[in-house]
Parts: structure tokens; sequence; C-alpha cells
């Protein structure tokens, strides 16, 4: 009887575990949809700019190409000969450490939230000159050096960039 009664359970688990696996979830894939193109991003660098009040700040640079960062004089710049990129800063809430999670568009004069966000967004695709983030969420997760950025974002004259970009990144 005791037997039966674990060969049952032994059997109801394993259909239980096979029956709950990714059935619900999507896999991410690293592409990003602009203006009805689609551009795979290569390479990612973050900068830690450390607690600022009560947040911690970093900013992220993704491209389909080399990208470097240069410091000059307290501004953060970037260099690539890629074919487009993506540059963002974003401020988890917290002091300690840049915590991930999801993160909504700020302007630099918008009050500080109480709440992770995301701010001084560009995109430049091409010979096309930047244009900049004016609303839109981001979802960051994983950890340092390997993320992931899911984005849902509106450009400068009403353009959409949606995707993700999944890899690894340089730290600075």
């Amino acid at each position: 009887m005791i037997k039966n009664l674990l060969c049952l359970l032994s059997i109801s688990t394993i259909v239980l575990l096979s029956s709950c696996g990714s059935d619900d979830t999507e896999d991410i894939i690293n592409e990003i949809l602009f203006d009805g193109e689609t551009l795979v991003g290569e390479n990612g660098i973050v900068v830690d700019l450390g607690d600022s009040e009560d947040h911690y700040e970093v900013t992220f640079a993704i491209s389909d190409g080399d990208i470097n960062y240069i410091s000059s004089s307290g501004s953060f710049q970037f260099s690539t000969s890629a074919d487009f990129y993506l540059l963002f800063g974003a401020a988890s809430l917290g002091t300690d450490q840049f915590n991930t999670g999801t993160f909504q568009f700020r302007t630099v004069v918008d009050a500080v939230p109480d709440d992770n966000f995301f701010f001084s967004g560009s995109f430049k695709e091409g010979g096309s000159p930047a244009i900049n983030v004016t609303e839109g969420t981001i979802t960051i997760s994983g950890s340092s050096p390997n993320y992931t950025l899911q984005f849902d974002l509106t450009l400068t004259g009403d353009k959409k960039l949606t995707g993700a970009f999944v890899g690894t990144f340089e730290l600075e």
C-alpha cells in the first residue's frame, strides 16, 4: 500500500513539474524594432555613477558594433562606429547598489520620484541625427554584468522603439 502511494505521488510530481514548464513565458529575443526595421545589439557598456540623493545611478549604452566610454570634464560620452546606438541613464531607488526592475522615463527637470526611473535617453541610427526618448518604460533584469533590457519607448516624432537587448556588458 505504501509502495503504491509513493509511486502515485512520484508520478503526480513528475506530471505536475513537466506541465509547469515555460509554457507561459516567451523567450526574450535580442532584437530591437525601430521604424519598421529590426536591429540586433551586439555590445553593451554600463558606467557606474554611484549614489545620488536617494537613488543609485548607472548609464547604459548598447550598439551593433564597438562602443567605447569616454569621460571628459564630468560629462559622459560614448564613441562608436556602429550603425545604431541607444544610450540612457537609469536610477534605482536606494543608495547601496543598482537594483534591477521597471524604470519609467523622467525628464531631468521632473521631480525625483520615490521609484526607479530612467533619463536622458537618445537613439541614433545610420547617418541620421540622434533623437531623444520622450516617454516609455525599460525593464532591466539580471545582474551585473549580464543584463536583459526590454524596451517600450516613444522617441521624438512619435517614433516607436521596442524589443530587447540581452548580453554581457563591459563595466566602467
